[in-house]
């Protein structure tokens, strides 16, 4: 969680100076911007949704590795800043929520903390969920999880197209 946690600052950082700057120089580019956020919300909602449903009632039970907590901080962090997907979302997602009759940079530092502070109670939530879904939950728990997550990102994804 750490090392994910350590991406997305590095993320933020990124997406806060470019996002500061198209606002400044290009506002009409704006707009594209949001939409290009909520059609990716979208598509990763219908990935969802559609993994959940491709997946098994009854799954084998999964191999549980164990490693150094140092390891797993490097293993997080590396995978999260590989990943193509977060940079989009810091890039496109988190312009959809700024106001730009009001101040963008302050707004921007707000939501770009507040989204850290909610990933880490989310991530820690995910792990503890994982942990007991693991030894309790085979199988199931992974299918409702997929569905249930594809359904938030689409109200998600409308609400921001209304705002």
């Amino acid at each position: 969680i750490a090392g994910v946690i350590r991406g997305k600052l590095i993320y933020f950082i990124i997406a806060f100076a470019g996002t500061s700057l198209i606002l400044n120089m290009l506002p009409q580019v704006f707009l594209y911007v949001k939409i290009f956020g909520i059609g990716f919300i979208l598509y990763s909602a219908v990935r969802l949704i559609i993994a959940g449903l491709k997946t098994g009632l009854s799954a084998a039970e999964p191999v549980v590795l164990k490693q150094s907590r140092s390891n797993l901080f490097f293993q997080g962090f590396i995978t999260h800043m590989a990943n193509p997907k977060a940079f989009i979302f810091w890039i496109t997602v988190l312009p959809g929520f700024i106001n730009t009759k009001s101040n963008p940079s302050l707004q921007l530092t707000q939501l770009g903390f507040l989204a850290i502070g909610m990933d880490t109670i989310v991530l820690t939530s995910y792990s503890l969920l994982a942990n007991y879904t693991l030894k309790n939950l085979p199988g199931r728990s992974q299918r409702l999880q997929y569905l249930i997550s594809g359904l938030i990102l689409t109200a998600v994804a409308v609400w921001l197209f209304f705002i």
